[in-house]
């Protein structure tokens, strides 16, 4: 079944949140969150939402079919080695989306899901980061990893 919507965001059919491992917070306690709304099932669109981050900023999200490995790579990839502690990169990025952030330090990208019924059941996992200098010696801020199940 599909990620549904309530209040608390989206919601697996046992309750079982779809998001995991918040963390690398930004400065001054901007802590940049990945939400989402619609359905995700074949023939429907949905949005991913990045909020709490850094106004005007470039940001990117990616998108991609693991959150346990990128090619050889394990995820996920602790970022403290590169100056930002505390941070990790959370989902294979098989796919990115370029996009600035606004003046409240938000930004949305809407995705479209083909009317194929065989990705039903299929799971993509995604993240976003934000340039953000006072963030960390790298200068990047990530939000927290999600998994987006297309429905059924």
């Amino acid at each position: 079944s599909y990620l549904t919507i309530n209040g608390d965001g989206w919601l697996g059919p046992f309750s079982s949140s779809w998001s995991y491992r918040v963390q690398c917070p930004s400065a001054p306690r901007l802590e940049p969150t990945m939400t989402g709304s619609g359905y995700p099932e074949p023939g429907n669109s949905f949005d991913l939402q990045l909020t709490n981050s850094a106004a005007l900023a470039p940001a990117a999200l990616i998108l991609g079919m693991s959150r346990t490995a990128w090619g050889d790579v394990r995820l996920p990839v602790e970022l403290a080695p590169f100056g930002a502690p505390g941070c990790a990169i959370l989902a294979s990025g098989e796919a990115s989306f370029s996009l600035n952030t606004d003046v409240y330090g938000a930004a949305q990208v809407t995705l479209d899901v083909p009317p194929t019924p065989e990705l039903s059941g299929m799971s993509l996992f995604g993240q976003f980061f934000v340039r953000d200098p006072a963030a960390n010696d790298l200068g990047l801020a990530w939000s927290n990893g999600v998994e987006i199940e297309i429905g059924r």
